[in-house]
């Protein structure tokens, strides 16, 4: 009776709708160009964290939300990368003008306007939102001089890019993403002790 008894079946995994399954060599070489460019964004990112002055940091967040926008490009998330090349753009018209000037208001509500008007016309429920909520609370967090309020608006955003680079699968993007979401936090915690140093 025992010998008529077939083996257990086991379930296999497919793997072949994973973001990670390549069908030919150019998906893969896609992949890795894609996180080539996420890390150059990370690069440009840490170069401009503590950049003075206030200027020329934004103008190299705008080359890291640039690189950014290309990998997500590559990565076929055309949406994820509209917000990132619209980011882009904020961050060099922030440079571009004066903190206590009219367009310093005008600026951000124009972006914000932009970001608004991208999610109605898009109006998915997928990922991509996560990439349009990012666009929209970084936008305004640009509204506050409250060095602490911005940061609590940069710890919002990264934690939305973050999750956003999980869902779409992207190694690069998520520890880009993990690192400045730690950056953000620990000075957050650096201005509540009021060690700024």
């Amino acid at each position: 009776m025992l010998e008529d008894a077939a083996p257990p079946k086991v379930n296999s995994v497919d793997f072949s709708t994973s973001a990670l399954a390549f069908n030919t060599f150019e998906d893969f070489g896609r992949l890795l160009l894609s996180q080539l460019f996420s890390l150059c964004a990370f690069a440009l990112g840490i170069w401009a964290i503590n950049t003075l002055p206030r200027n020329i940091m934004l103008r190299r967040w705008s080359y890291s939300a640039m690189a950014n926008a290309v990998h997500l490009l590559l990565l076929s998330e055309p949406v994820g990368a509209g917000a990132a090349l619209i980011t882009s753009m904020r961050f060099f018209a922030a440079s571009l003008l004066s903190e206590k000037s009219f367009w310093s208001v005008l600026g951000p509500s124009f972006f914000i306007g932009i970001g608004i008007s991208s999610a109605w016309l898009t109006q998915t429920l997928d990922s991509s939102l996560l990439s349009k909520l990012a666009f929209l609370t970084g936008t305004i967090g640009n509204f506050f001089q409250d060095v602490l309020m911005v940061r609590c608006f940069m710890v919002v955003t990264t934690a939305l890019w973050l999750t956003y680079n999980v869902l779409i699968v992207s190694p690069a993007g998520m520890m880009s993403e993990a690192c400045f979401l730690i950056y953000h936090l620990f000075k957050i915690r650096q201005i509540i002790s009021g060690n700024t140093s």
